[in-house]
């Protein structure tokens, strides 16, 4: 060609122009004409790249800058983005590819990227106000060249960032699911609160189950089973909101039963009414059944009650319930616990012992009553008797608590013979043979003879008397007789006197002398 255009790189070029022709004579001839040229380092071209969004911005808005359309030719394009158009050098520089110097800026926010870090493409918020964003681009050989634009930033609502749950996720509606949007912000530093509705079907209207909650904590919601919409508004100090969408899929979920008493393993008291509670629920709240089954081995199982919460008086021994409930998709769930009731001894009350009499006339017969309480809380005594030992007699008869209430009665015909003290005991039996529970009340009885021996026995005491008073009375008489003789004797030793006045006293003695009927005493 006879002209050539194109760009040159920096540098001194020796430009040589060579023609010649076809003619045969002129074969191997050339006409040859050379220039140097020298090409300057070129300046960098700034543009910063107009988008439609730079129309309506606010605070929160991340916004892409680009510097489409700078560059520098003394720049292979390889060494800008591939994506863009730059002005830059399609071939590698003799020389090599300038490095270029990139600055954005705004004059309220200052640089806009980080220190020694050249961006032709970033994003960044800006604060709210009119801002000079001005690019600035430098080789370090030529005077830096800039280019500016001013947007308009508004103040902006808080900015929604919900790390849980996520957009169309899945859960049961027992799930407790997780609201975190903790890291929500706003971008003008205004305080702002939460409130989180649900869409309702039958109202046609978002109801609340969040309000005005704080983002710094994480909160927990259960949802009913469906699709739900789910509305997210923010809303800062100054009246500024902002609402986002999510969608969450709730699927039906089990029942749950759950025994709140006895608890397993319990031991409980003898008699005992126990408290039988559940906490069995169900999410989507369509329990249909509910049973508290009793469990026996060899037992076809019963059920107890269909209650939330009942008491029952249980046997001594080990006992096996559960608590069972299903909703109305047929799903169940059922708790079993195991409970050990403790058993009693059987006690009787001594202060409550009652006998209709308790002295006896021989040979007579009477009816006697008797009542005592017993205590044993797990109620499991049925055998109190009453056993009456008199001499060879022998009486045994049970008493009964007809009416429940504790206290066990019984009569017998008692006819005992002879006196003396019956031995009169209460048994009251728990069980059988050798592991039986026993106690027992004893109390004394007297036996005594009819009323006309009992007179016949009072003569015969007098009598007694009678004859040892006269006995006596008669040894009395003898002695003084007999003190009387020894007394004349002496007298007739004339020491006293004469033997007259003796023999007068001794008439005088025996005038005195009753005339006793001894064979009559």
């Amino acid at each position: 060609n006879i002209s050539w255009n194109g760009h040159l790189s920096r540098g001194v070029h020796q430009i040589e122009l060579r023609i010649t022709d076809d003619r045969m004579d002129h074969g191997g001839q050339m006409s040859v004409v050379s220039e140097l040229i020298t090409v300057d380092n070129s300046a960098p071209r700034a543009v910063i790249e107009a988008l439609a969004l730079f129309d309506d911005l606010d605070s929160s808005v991340l916004i892409p800058f680009s510097a489409n359309g700078s560059g520098d030719f003394d720049s292979a394009c390889s060494t800008f983005p591939s994506d863009g158009t730059w002005h830059c050098s399609e071939n590698e520089p003799a020389a090599g590819s300038e490095f270029l110097q990139i600055d954005w800026s705004s004059d309220l926010d200052g640089r806009l990227t980080p220190e020694d870090e050249d961006w032709l493409t970033f994003e960044t918020r800006l604060s709210a106000g009119t801002h000079q964003i001005t690019l600035t681009l430098s080789d370090g050989i030529n005077p830096n060249v800039s280019a500016s634009t001013t947007l308009e930033i508004a103040e902006s609502a808080p900015a929604l960032v919900l790390d849980s749950p996520a957009n169309g996720s899945q859960f049961a509606s027992s799930d407790l699911i997780v609201f975190d949007a903790r890291q929500s912000v706003d971008y003008d530093d205004d305080a702002f609160t939460m409130t989180v509705r649900t869409f309702d079907d039958a109202s046609s209207s978002y109801l609340a189950i969040l309000t005005d909650v704080s983002t710094s904590l994480v909160h927990e919601i259960q949802l009913d089973a469906g699709i739900q919409d789910i509305q997210i508004e923010l809303a800062d100090e100054t009246g500024k909101t902002r609402f986002e969408s999510i969608e969450l899929v709730i699927i039906p979920s089990d029942p749950v039963a759950t025994i709140v008493t006895p608890t397993n393993l319990d031991s409980i008291d003898p008699g005992v009414a126990i408290v039988f509670e559940g906490a069995s629920s169900d999410a989507d709240d369509d329990l249909v059944v509910r049973e508290w089954r009793l469990h026996q081995l060899g037992v076809q199982t019963s059920v107890l009650s269909t209650q939330s919460t009942f008491t029952q008086v249980f046997a001594p021994g080990s006992h096996h319930v559960s608590l069972y409930v299903q909703d109305a998709r047929g799903a169940s769930s059922e708790q079993h616990i195991n409970f050990t009731v403790r058993s009693s001894l059987p006690e009787l009350v001594q202060t409550s012992l009652f006998l209709s009499q308790t002295e006896f006339v021989s040979d007579e017969r009477v009816t006697l009553e008797v009542s005592v309480q017993l205590i044993d809380a797990d109620g499991t005594t049925d055998d109190v008797r009453v056993d009456i030992v008199h001499n060879i007699q022998t009486w045994t008869f049970n008493l009964t608590d007809d009416d429940g209430d504790g206290v066990w009665k019984g009569s017998l015909e008692f006819q005992p013979s002879g006196v003396g003290q019956p031995s009169f005991k209460v048994i009251a039996t728990d069980g059988e043979g050798d592991s039986a529970s026993v106690d027992i009340l004893y109390t004394p009885l007297k036996v005594i003879e009819a009323d006309g021996a009992g007179f016949m026995s009072t003569g015969v005491l007098v009598g007694s008397v009678s004859i040892v008073i006269l006995v006596a009375l008669l040894i009395t008489l003898q002695r003084r007789r007999k003190t009387a003789k020894e007394m004349k004797i002496i007298d007739s030793w004339g020491v006293f006197g004469d033997g007259m006045e003796e023999q007068d006293e001794d008439e005088e003695v025996s005038q005195e002398e009753p005339d006793l009927d001894w064979d009559n005493v």
